[in-house]
């Protein structure tokens, strides 16, 4: 494996956003967008006007990428419920989420054109979505005897052969930083990598769709350093 190949695979390259962009794709776009409202956000945002625009830029990035919904989503509860990305009162809060709403012309467009889809309809595609729930219930069930032996056992394991390590890694990171990080800035960013990165337990697991889960699970990593250093620091983003 080469170094270029190596960055590439661990979400630390810009040959995913050039290689877009000269595809006319998107989704590099939509990830610069995304940690561009990540850094607002992470700054501790002052005023009203900051955050609209930060989660204004994050309705663009569900707009061209809604499998970023998940992540997006759990920021936003992080947000409104603690003052994790503002110190301000609740009430001004709320009114920095409805930077947001474009994100509400998604369904309506779908609705006036005659098929209610809530944000794509590639999430229901078999090729994207090769296991849902019940394909892991009939999995689980055939291991431990409860049924006879289907297809969906096969698929199980095709699916897990297509993961990767760094998916893992990143994975187990971000469930540790989630329970064990006393900073609730690195703790809400943890838990929404998190939950994006598990929507692929069950999508297809692409490194094109985990790139900057991936990049934020590395820098949440590299911010745990100091700690092993000297335990009593306590990191915080800046």
């Amino acid at each position: 494996m080469t170094f270029p190949s190596l960055l590439d695979g661990i979400g630390l390259s810009q040959k995913l956003y050039r290689n877009s962009l000269l595809d006319l794709y998107g989704e590099g776009f939509a990830y610069a967008l995304l940690f561009i409202s990540i850094t607002l956000l992470i700054k501790k945002i002052q005023k009203v006007e900051w955050g609209l625009l930060a989660f204004f830029l994050l309705a663009i990035t569900i707009s061209i990428r809604p499998n970023l919904a998940v992540f997006v989503g759990i920021l936003c509860l992080s947000h409104l419920l603690r003052p994790t990305f503002s110190e301000g009162l609740w009430p001004s809060r709320f009114i920095m989420l409805f930077g947001l709403i474009p994100v509400l012309l998604i369904p309506l467009h779908n609705i006036l054109g005659g098929e209610f889809v809530l944000l794509t309809k590639a999430a229901q595609i078999p090729e994207n979505l090769p296991l849902t729930p019940r394909h892991y219930f009939q999995a689980l069930s055939h291991v431990f005897g409860m049924t006879e032996a289907s297809d969906c056992t096969s698929r199980l394991s095709s699916h897990f052969q297509n993961v990767y390590l760094q998916y893992i890694m990143a994975w187990l990171g971000c469930l540790w930083l989630s329970f064990k990080e006393q900073n609730p800035l690195i703790r809400s960013l943890a838990l929404a990598t998190l939950g994006g990165l598990s929507m692929h337990i069950f999508y297809l697991p692409d490194i094109r769709y985990m790139h900057p889960y991936l990049t934020i699970a590395i820098v949440l990593g590299l911010y745990q350093v100091p700690k092993f250093r000297d335990p009593s620091s306590n990191t915080v983003l800046s």
